[in-house]
């Protein structure tokens, strides 16, 4: 007879998982992510990229929001105000109707769920549907998108981490005193010099005499990474931005913008924390049920080897069944963190509210680096911009490590050697 020895979890050979290696391989693939869109938006091919986009909204997925956003974003940049406004605020819809956190995929990935994006995204998506949905004459949307983009930051973490999106709060405050809401625009004045405490355009006669808004997009936005040994964990890299000033003159006018999103501290400081203990937990399950079951079938083999009768075999064999069970529950949980995300968002967004007379003006941007030198691959002049005395002008700049772009009415862009 065989000598039975205790049970312990690290003298278990995997000798079953073996025979169940083609359906763990084939429950361990994941969805392959169509590069095409993001290779042309950061080509310069804006159209290009609207097109691949829509190509993917064409079929259901559980992925539709970020898709809207990210046809929204090349729209934005390509000067398509109106498809950027319309998938902007359809993104927003979806992203904003499920208030309550989903339940954990416990078996199947993150990945699977509905997409609803990190707190850090619902604030970019709310500042790009208010720009769009201003320049589109469309004031309404844009104050109910500002809104929707506070509360999100405020029930996003704990108190230190609460509304600090400065952005948001002087767009706010600029469109209250707009319909005279002065009670509104006093207290949103307020957060912003708590959080800028430096910055020219929290002063509400400046806001109210304000004609002209102007959004500048800076870097390359934060990446979300798996982390762990299962990457249950969700962490995020955020790339060196290459610029670190930014110098605009607007005519023979020098204008300084303020910092309105720093997108990697929102992500660092907000995306996927809430999630992270609960998939650690998958993690765990997934680990100690693998084993168990090994051990579970590698016990009855040996107990089916030494049973006395058919009856102490069965017994046996229904251990087996069970260890095999778990083992099939174990390789169906998937504790990888979900790792979709906006990859087009840029590293920080920049925004000036202020007043310029009417006419035709030059523009000038110029990016310096840490230690004050331009960097002449970003630098943009624009000629003959027209902005109007009485209307709402809005002009949106872009600027990567491989171009810089943007859009305003009637605009002729000419990009510095």
């Amino acid at each position: 007879m065989h000598e039975r020895s205790p049970l312990k979890l690290s003298q278990a050979r995997p000798r079953a998982l073996l025979r169940l290696l083609p359906v763990l391989l084939l429950l361990g693939c994941g969805p392959v992510v169509d590069p095409d869109g993001e290779r042309l938006f950061l080509s310069g091919d804006e159209r290009g990229a609207m097109e691949a986009f829509r190509r993917r909204l064409e079929e259901p997925s559980r992925r539709e929001a970020l898709d809207r956003n990210l046809l929204g974003t090349a729209a934005l940049c390509g000067g398509d105000l109106a498809t950027a406004r319309r998938e902007l605020i359809d993104a927003g819809r979806i992203m904003g109707s499920f208030p309550a956190p989903q339940r954990m995929a416990m078996v199947g990935s993150e990945g699977s769920k509905l997409y609803l994006g990190d707190p850090y995204e619902g604030v970019m998506n709310a500042l790009y549907t208010a720009y769009a949905c201003l320049a589109e004459g469309d004031e309404g949307n844009a104050r109910a998108a500002l809104k929707s983009g506070i509360l999100t930051d405020s029930d996003s973490g704990k108190d230190e981490y609460r509304s600090d999106v400065a952005g948001l709060f002087l767009l706010e405050a600029w469109l209250a005193l707009r319909n005279g809401q002065s009670d509104l625009a006093r207290q949103d004045l307020e957060k912003v010099q708590e959080l800028l405490p430096d910055c020219p355009l929290a002063d509400p006669d400046r806001l109210r005499e304000a004609n002209t808004l102007l959004l500048i997009d800076v870097g390359e936005g934060p990446r979300k990474v798996r982390r762990g040994r299962h990457g249950e964990a969700v962490g995020f890299t955020i790339p060196e931005p290459p610029a670190r000033e930014l110098a605009l003159t607007i005519g023979d006018r020098a204008i300084r913008p303020a910092l309105g999103v720093d997108v990697g501290f929102q992500a660092r400081t907000r995306g996927g924390r809430a999630m992270d203990r609960v998939l650690a937990g998958k993690a765990t399950v997934k680990e100690i049920g693998a084993e168990i079951g090994v051990l579970l079938i590698e016990d009855a083999r040996v107990g089916r080897a030494d049973a006395e009768d058919a009856e102490e075999e069965e017994r046996w064999d229904r251990q087996a069944i069970v260890g095999g069970g778990l083992i099939l529950v174990a390789s169906m949980i998937r504790p990888e963190a979900d790792t979709r995300h906006w990859h087009l968002l840029p590293g920080a967004t920049w925004l000036w509210i202020g007043k310029i007379p009417e006419g035709l003006h030059h523009l000038h941007l110029e990016f310096r680096d840490g230690e004050g030198q331009v960097l002449p691959a970003l630098e943009q002049r624009w000629h003959h911009l027209p902005f109007t005395e009485g209307g709402l002008n809005t002009l949106y700049l872009r600027a990567g490590p491989r171009r810089g772009f943007g859009h305003a009415p009637a605009p002729e862009m000419e990009t510095a050697p």
